[in-house]
């Protein structure tokens, strides 16, 4: 765990695991039941902590506490989270358990840690089984309200093809990769003065940019599965490092302009008419 001085976490298999915090004037313990391993804490954001516990190998339980008392003010199970370098956002992947009844389209989202729990709560909206915190990221829909994101059609079923999600320098945008069905997407999202003041924009990936003539793959190199793994940002350009599964393609560079990003479509979900059933684990 990489943690400031008087933070220790000790985990137990049964109950998971026990954060004790020495403050100024008191020491503070926190259960985290669903915590196999305390990864990280975040200190001093807008006067608060941040407690990273491990879920699965790419998702956490987020504890968001108060630096002076040690009050928990907010929780959420984010996947492939990211701050932003001026520590004033956080973006991440819905939560969904890896094995599930329910094919979940991907949720991307962003809370605002230097507001509260309440600024970060959209209202009117009808939670899933782990209810979004924060305001949608992407897709673009109506009010960056979070939407139900299990067993929508095929069409509006989207596909993570990043490994992170990757801040701009000056905290000002993020980018990854999405897809939905065989279509493949950049995702620049630039951030105003809220996590409601956003501006989408998506760049069409199509296998030939990256890889050249597809004609010569065999068989065996099978579909196209790109992973955007790694960005570099210079001039109003963009140098977008895409993996494939493809042996013939391998690892590219693609170089691309901002301007040649488009704005996002509206999308629009179908009403959730009640609660689903279905079987769930964790991991």
């Amino acid at each position: 765990m990489i943690a400031p001085l008087g933070i220790t976490a000790v985990s137990d298999g049964s109950s998971g695991t026990l954060v004790t915090m020495q403050l100024a004037k008191s020491v503070v313990t926190i259960q985290m039941p669903a915590v196999s391993k305390v990864e990280q804490v975040c200190p001093n954001i807008a006067g608060k902590m941040l407690l990273f516990g491990r879920v699965t190998e790419i998702s956490f339980d987020i504890y968001i506490v108060d630096s002076s008392d040690g009050r928990v003010l907010d929780t959420m199970l984010a996947t492939t989270p990211a701050i932003s370098p001026d520590q004033h956002w956080l973006a991440y992947r819905a939560f969904w358990p890896r094995f599930s009844d329910l094919e979940p389209s991907e949720e991307y989202l962003l809370y605002d840690l230097t507001g509260d729990a309440a600024s970060n709560t959209a209202t009117g909206v009808k939670a899933d089984l782990f209810p979004a915190r924060g305001f949608v990221l992407y897709p673009r829909v109506a009010d960056s309200k979070p939407f139900s994101h299990a067993g929508l059609p095929p069409g509006l079923t989207h596909v993570s093809r990043a490994d992170a999600l990757r801040w701009s320098d000056d905290s000002k945008s993020v980018i990854f990769a999405d897809s939905v069905q065989d279509k493949v997407s950049i995702v620049l999202v630039e951030i105003g003065k809220s996590n409601r003041d956003l501006t989408q924009r998506v760049l069409p990936v199509i296998p030939a940019q990256v890889c050249g003539t597809i004609e010569g793959w065999d068989a065996s190199d099978g579909p196209w599965y790109p992973t955007l793994a790694g960005v570099s940002r210079s001039d109003g350009h963009i140098t977008l490092d895409i993996q494939t599964a493809a042996p013939s393609c391998g690892t590219k560079s693609w170089r691309v302009s901002e301007a040649d990003f488009q704005a996002a479509p509206l999308e629009v979900h179908p009403a959730q008419t009640g609660p689903f059933r279905e079987s769930i684990r964790l991991n």
